[in-house]
């Protein structure tokens, strides 16, 4: 955004004037990757397994008389993994949260300086989306699953909870400390103060 003569700008200005001319394929791709990890999100409980889904006889390869030995531990382990419900459903929920996570660092990273931007399209949508994961993971296991945490189901929780809390502290990062500077600036350039502070009379 350049200065034109006599007219005065700042970088909170450039930044919210800039909200009109970012492209909206921007726009529309920030939107997409936000949902898109929300979908490998709201699938991922569809592969939840518990003990109670678990046939209660030894895998048919183990015989039930030495399955208790240590040499079938790995026999067994192999036997397990084979019970996730919908493998690949794991997979396309996998691909989608990696495709929803590289496309909001990207974006983050182009629009890095627009802090207004990268706040409203990026942190808050994935804050709120990775916390719907979240509590989907929770009710699923406490109702379809009578309370049983598989592997899928902790592993499950885990990444959505280190999504929320890594989108929920850049959130606050950029809006309490980063925006909040430049609005400072902002302020301080043509108000004399900070908005709301009883200085802004001050540039009258």
């Amino acid at each position: 955004l350049s200065k034109a003569p006599g007219v005065p700008t700042s970088r909170y200005i450039h930044m919210l004037l800039s909200l009109d001319t970012i492209s909206k394929l921007y726009n529309l791709l920030a939107a997409f990757s936000t949902w898109i990890l929300l979908a490998g999100y709201v699938l991922l409980p569809g592969t939840f397994v518990s003990l109670q889904n678990l046939p209660d006889d030894p895998p048919p390869s183990v015989d039930p008389a030495s399955a208790e030995k240590p040499d079938a531990a790995e026999t067994i382990k192999r036997w397990l993994l084979t019970q996730i419900r919908n493998t690949p459903l794991l997979y396309l929920a996998t691909f989608c949260t990696a495709v929803g996570a590289l496309g909001m660092l990207a974006l983050w990273f182009r629009w890095r300086k627009n802090y207004v931007w990268i706040i409203n399209r990026i942190f808050i949508p994935g804050t709120l989306n990775s916390l719907a994961g979240v509590i989907s993971t929770v009710v699923n296991v406490q109702t379809a699953q009578d309370g049983k945490w598989s592997l899928t189901a902790v592993v499950s929780v885990t990444v959505t909870a280190v999504s929320t809390v890594v989108n929920g502290t850049l959130w606050v990062v950029y809006s309490q400390w980063a925006l909040r500077k430049v609005q400072e600036m902002h302020a301080r350039d043509y108000f004399g103060g900070y908005p709301g502070d009883g200085d802004v009379e001050k540039g009258k």
